[in-house]
């Protein structure tokens, strides 16, 4: 128990952790915006074709994209969630992402979009908030 809680006194008081998580923060609301404003522009760098999808299929799109995205913003901008807790959220978000991505190229074969780079940085945030958390 000695250890948790010195660690998360360490969390607290590190601002490589608060300016991790706040830039985490605002790039998810601003994915949430982009979708709900402009999805096809936001997505078509994926490989996701908008356009493309029926009515049901791009209210699913919206909803998936924007729904995480505001889902994950507003728990890291939470003052009653601790940065430990915040660490894991992200920790979780972009190895469970970045996972889904490696079946995704095992089972389907890779494409010469821009996924890669999201990929890479998925991978970099992903280790970023495994290290800073410790765990």
């Amino acid at each position: 128990m000695n250890c948790l809680i010195r660690s998360t006194d360490w969390l607290m008081r590190n601002p490589l952790c608060s300016t991790f998580i706040s830039l985490l923060t605002l790039i998810f609301f601003t994915i949430f915006l982009r979708v709900i404003i402009t999805p096809n522009s936001t997505l078509s760098p994926l490989g996701v074709d908008y356009s493309k999808h029926s009515i049901e299929g791009k209210a699913e799109l919206r909803a998936y994209y924007s729904g995480t995205a505001l889902c994950i913003s507003s728990a890291l901008y939470m003052k009653s969630i601790d940065e430990s807790t915040k660490l894991l959220l992200i920790k979780t978000l972009l190895w469970g992402f970045a996972s889904g991505r490696v079946v995704g190229y095992i089972v389907d074969g890779r494409n010469d979009l821009g996924a890669d780079g999201i990929f890479i940085v998925e991978v970099i945030g992903g280790a970023a908030a495994s290290l800073l958390r410790g765990r």
